[in-house]
C-alpha cells in the first residue's frame, strides 16, 4: 500500500490510514530475517529492496512501537505540567503513535526515524509532521530549541556515534535521553518511555549526564508486558519525566543516582534463580512507583529485573503520573521554556571512566571505572591553576563544535567568543597553549600544509590535554609564527628555506623547517638535552678500538 501511495502521488485515504496505522515495526518479527525460518520465504522475496532490507533487520533489535493507553498518559502528564503548545520533538518516532495522538494545541513536530519503510509509514499518515528519516545520532538541530520532547527511546546495550552529544559513548537509549535535553528548552519538559537500565545501571555515569542537564521530576517503572500487546515484547521500561535545568537554578537532590540490591518478595522467587535485584535508589524509596511485584527474567536475560503487573497496573499508572504532576507544580517545577540560553550548555563528558579530567563544585577530579572520582593531586597550586583552565577549554572547544553542528548561528558566535576569552586568558597567564612545526610544499601543483604541535610548559602539566586544546583552537604559538615567515618566503620562490645553519632540506616536496625552540632559564631548551642523553648513549654502544701503542724512543 505504502508504494502504491509513494508511486500515485497522493496522500493517504482515511481507510488507508487505518491500514497503516496497524504498522508496529519489525522489532515483534525478528523470524521474518531468520533465512533458515520458511514460514516467512514469500515475504522475504517481497522485502529484498537491499537498502530497506538491512534497515530493517537492524531495527528488530529495538523497534517496538508504543501502545496507545501509555501515549495519552505521557501526553495528559505533559499539559498537566503546563504545557500549551510549541515545537515538540519525538526522536525515533516510529510509525508516529504520539503524533497521530497529540493534544488538540498548536504543536509543530518534528520526528526522527531511522527505519526507512516505518519513517515512510508516519510521512504518510501525518503529512504536517516533519518527518526526517535518518538516525538520531545524524540529526542536526538547534540547541535548546524545543518546548517538549516525548516518544519512546530505542533501547540496546551498544553505542551510537555522536562525538557532540556521546563523546562518552552511552548505549543508545541513554544517547536519546542526552541530546534529547541539549535540544530542549531551558523548563522545557521531556517525558520519555525508556530502558529501566537507565535508572537501574550499576554505573551511574549516564545518570550523572543527565543530571547535570535536568532534575527528575518523577520516574514510574511499568510492568515487563506493559507492551506485550502493542510491540511483542516482554521489557523492563520506565517513564522517565525530566525538566531541562536553567542556568540560574539550583539543581534538585540528586537521589537517583544509586542503585541497591534489594531481596525478592517470597512469590517472585522460583529455584535457580536469584533471590535479589538491583535496582534505582529511587523505587526502593517510591515503592508505590513499580506498578507490579519485582522478579526476574525476560526475553534476553534469566537474570534481569521483571516486573509482574498488578490487575489495576493501569489504573495506578494515571494515579502516579498525577502524583508527578502536584509535586512538580508545587515546587514550581512546571512546563515553563525560556529562551536559549549560552551559558546553560552542558559539555559533553570526557573520557570520565578512564582517567579523565574534569570539574566537579569547582574542584578538579579525576573519574575512573565505575564512575568513582577522587581529587586530583598536583605538585603546587600553578600547577592545578593551569589544570583547571586547561579543562575549561577544553570543554568550551567541545561546547563550540556542538554549537556548529546546530543550525543557530547565534549560539556559534557566543560559545566562539566565550572560547576567545578563555584562551586570551590562558595565554596572558600561562603562555601559549602549544608550539607548531608547520610543513608546506607544492607536491603536483597543489598547495598543502602539515602542521604538528608541541606542547610547551612544564613537564609536569598533561601533554595531550594541552595539544588536543591547542588542536581544538588552532592556536599559535611563537614558533609557528616565526615558521609562517619561513613559508612566506618559500611562496615566493625562495626555494628551500633555509636553515639557521644555512641549508636548506627538502624532503617529498615539502620544505621540513626545524623546530625553533626558546631558550630561557624559565623555558629551558629540553629537546637539546634529550639529543645530548641520546648521542652519549649511541656513543656508549659502540665499540671501541685499542688504542695505538706508542713506541719509546731508544
Amino acid at each position: 500500500m505504502l508504494r502504491w501511495l509513494e508511486d500515485e502521488g497522493r496522500a493517504s485515504s482515511p481507510a488507508e490510514q487505518v491500514t497503516l496505522a496497524r504498522w508496529s515495526g519489525w522489532g515483534a518479527l525478528p523470524g521474518v530475517f531468520d533465512e533458515a525460518n520458511e514460514q516467512w520465504s514469500a515475504e522475504r522475496a517481497a522485502l529484498r529492496d537491499a537498502d530497506a532490507w538491512r534497515a530493517a533487520q537492524a531495527s528488530t533489535l529495538n523497534a517496538h512501537y508504543t501502545d496507545a493507553a501509555l501515549v495519552r498518559v505521557c501526553w495528559d502528564l505533559l499539559e498537566g505540567l503546563g504545557f500549551t503548545g510549541g515545537r515538540v520533538l519525538e526522536p525515533g518516532c516510529g510509525s508516529g503513535n504520539f503524533i497521530g495522538l497529540a493534544p488538540n494545541l498548536p504543536i509543530d513536530i518534528i520526528g526522527v526515524e531511522v527505519d526507512p519503510t516505518t519513517a515512510r509509514i508516519a510521512a504518510a499518515l501525518y503529512p504536517d509532521a516533519d518527518i526526517r528519516m535518518q538516525g538520531f545520532e545524524d540529526t542536526r538541530l538547534p540547541m535548546s530549541s524545543f518546548d517538549a520532547v516525548v516518544g519512546n527511546f530505542p533501547f540496546g546495550n551498544y553505542p551510537v556515534f555522536d562525538p557532540v552529544h556521546n563523546p562518552a559513548r552511552r548505549s543508545i537509549h541513554n544517547h536519546f535521553a542526552i541530546k534529547s535535553l541539549d535540544l530542549l528548552k531551558p523548563g522545557g519538559i521531556l517525558i520519555a518511555i525508556t530502558s529501566s537500565f537507565t535508572m537501574d545501571a550499576r554505573n551511574p555515569a549516564a545518570r550523572r549526564d543527565i543530571q547535570q542537564r535536568a532534575d527528575l521530576l518523577g520516574a514510574i517503572r511499568l510492568p515487563s508486558k506493559a507492551h506485550a500487546a502493542a510491540a511483542g515484547t516482554d521489557v523492563v521500561t520506565d517513564i522517565l519525566v525530566l525538566r531541562r535545568r536553567p542556568s540560574d537554578a539550583e539543581p534538585a537532590l540528586f537521589t537517583w543516582e544509586d542503585t541497591v540490591e534489594v531481596d525478592l518478595p517470597a512469590e517472585s522467587i522460583t529455584p535457580g534463580h536469584p533471590d535479589t535485584v538491583r535496582i534505582n535508589r529511587y523505587f526502593v524509596d517510591r515503592p508505590e512507583a513499580v506498578l507490579g511485584r519485582l522478579g526476574v527474567g525476560g526475553p534476553y536475560s534469566a537474570t534481569v529485573t521483571a516486573v509482574v503487573a498488578t490487575d489495576d497496573w493501569k489504573e495506578r499508572l494515571a494515579e502516579q503520573a498525577g502524583v508527578i504532576r502536584d509535586s512538580a507544580l508545587l515546587a514550581g517545577q512546571g512546563w515553563s521554556p525560556r529562551a536559549p540560553e549560552p551559558a546553560t550548555r552542558t559539555a559533553p563528558a570526557a573520557d570520565l571512566d578512564d582517567g579523565g579530567l574534569t570539574i566537579v563544585n569547582g574542584k578538579l577530579m579525576v573519574t575512573g571505572a565505575g564512575g568513582t572520582s577522587q581529587p586530583v593531586r598536583t605538585r603546587n597550586r600553578a600547577e592545578a591553576a593551569e589544570l583547571q583552565v586547561l579543562v575549561e577549554l577544553r570543554d568550551t572547544a567541545r561546547l563550540v563544535l556542538s554549537a556548529q553542528a546546530s543550525d543557530d548561528p547565534a549560539d556559534t558566535v557566543a560559545w566562539t567568543a566565550a572560547l576567545r576569552r578563555l584562551n586570551d586568558a590562558y595565554r596572558t597567564r600561562f603562555g601559549a597553549l602549544a608550539d607548531a612545526v608547520i610543513e608546506s610544499g607544492e607536491p603536483d601543483g597543489d598547495e598543502v600544509e602539515r602542521v604538528s604541535r608541541v606542547p610547551r610548559g612544564p613537564a609536569a602539566h598533561p601533554p595531550r590535554l594541552r595539544v588536543a586544546v591547542a588542536r581544538r583552537l588552532g592556536d599559535r604559538g611563537p614558533g609557528q609564527r616565526r615558521r609562517q615567515q619561513s613559508r612566506d618566503l618559500h611562496r615566493a620562490g625562495s626555494g628551500a628555506v633555509p636553515h639557521a645553519n644555512g641549508r636548506g632540506d627538502r624532503r617529498g616536496g615539502a620544505v621540513h623547517l626545524p623546530c625553533h625552540r626558546r631558550t630561557s632559564r624559565s623555558q629551558p631548551d629540553r629537546g637539546a638535552a634529550r639529543r645530548q642523553r641520546v648521542g652519549r648513549a649511541r656513543e656508549a654502544e659502540q665499540p671501541r678500538l685499542p688504542e695505538p701503542r706508542t713506541r719509546r724512543a731508544s
